[in-house]
């Protein structure tokens, strides 16, 4: 089974405060939702996100950099298989009072056990352009790449596309097509401005097909 993309949402920027709460739909076949986004200040963390009151696996970990000259950003990534069906509510928590910008992405036809594969943090200091790697294991997985900037905005690398643009700065890319079996997959993303810069990839794996129909004789 193919994995697609279905949908996005984005909390905006929720001003400051110790959580965060948005609606999403989460319907979709052999689901995986992926929220993310910043939590600014030094120090400030997410402490944990569900969704209609079921806890979220976080992907890797937070990573931080200082951006421009009196900002600290962390971005984050938490994701679910088998969630329930139906529009409910996100609820990102923090560990102290802050700016922060949340967003969700729902894609179908993902492995519903061990759906991740391989994930690597990024960051790079007074660059225009960030690029993460990564290797894939199953064919058919999918990439997606978080990245963050202060200033000037970005354009993503061109095997890839926009599948958010989240509040402050966070974004998600999802590579065009689907990666073959062991195929290391970059991908970059290039700002208007020299800055510090920090982001996230991932890649995982599609759900089985399914095996073909019963003959009864």
């Amino acid at each position: 089974m193919a994995i697609a993309y279905v949908s996005t949402a984005d909390s905006g920027n929720s001003g400051v405060a110790t959580s965060n709460t948005f609606a999403f739909d989460a319907t979709a076949t052999n689901a995986m939702l992926i929220v993310g986004g910043m939590a600014r200040e030094t120090g400030r963390t997410v402490t944990g996100i569900t969704f209609n009151g079921d806890a979220m696996t976080e992907i890797g970990t937070q990573v931080g950099t200082g951006l421009g000259t009196s900002y600290f950003d962390k971005i984050y990534w938490f994701y679910l298989v088998a969630a329930d069906q139906g529009s409910y509510n996100v609820v990102v928590t923090y560990s102290a009072t802050g700016y922060q910008s949340a967003y969700a992405a729902l894609f179908s036809g993902v492995k519903q056990t061990t759906p991740l594969e391989t994930n690597n943090d990024i960051a790079v200091a007074s660059s225009n352009t960030m690029t993460g790697n990564v290797t894939t294991t199953a064919d058919g997985a999918w990439v997606l790449h978080q990245a963050q900037w202060f200033n000037g905005g970005q354009t993503a690398s061109t095997n890839s596309t926009a599948v958010n643009a989240g509040a402050n700065g966070a974004m998600y890319y999802a590579t065009n097509n689907p990666a073959g079996a062991s195929e290391s997959v970059s991908m970059t993303t290039t700002s208007a401005t020299t800055e510090n810069r920090m982001g996230k990839i991932v890649s995982f794996a599609p759900a089985a097909d399914g095996p073909g129909p019963i003959t009864i004789t």
